[in-house]
């Protein structure tokens, strides 16, 4: 099932297109069925799909993509898999124990949460364009 987000479809048309549990989970959350805010749709729709994929082969399928396209990225980054790999955030954490073992063997607790490792990538790049103008 591919994800109606990449089609740049509406946040109500994500939500129709969900399958049987994973609508009733979500549509239970919200008043009278209607989906939550823009802000808060992610989390909900991500715990439905957890809470949904014992009983809905959609949810399974979901999980098993983002499994998958976490791996590809981790491989994508290291094709020889020698660096060790840090995974963030509840969604994040909760796909590691499907990951393959070889992908699983290397992840290792975070040092510091996203924002911090965005300045430090910010801060390298700015040196290194430093180092290379003088």
């Amino acid at each position: 099932m591919a994800w109606p987000r990449s089609t740049g479809a509406s946040t109500p048309a994500r939500w129709r297109a969900a399958s049987g549990c994973i609508a009733a989970t979500s549509a239970r959350r919200c008043r009278n069925g209607a989906p939550p805010p823009a802000s808060s749709n992610s989390p909900s729709f991500a715990r439905a799909v957890f809470e949904c994929e014992a009983t809905d082969p959609a949810a399974a399928r979901l999980l098993e993509q983002a499994t998958l396209a976490l791996e590809d990225l981790a491989l994508a980054i290291d094709p020889r898999g020698k660096l060790p790999l840090a995974v963030s955030g509840s969604i994040g954490e909760r796909l590691v124990p499907r990951m393959r073992p070889f992908v699983r063997s290397r992840i290792v607790a975070a040092r510091a949460g996203a924002a911090e490792g965005a300045l430090m990538v910010a801060r390298r790049a700015a040196r290194k364009e430093t180092e290379a103008a003088l």
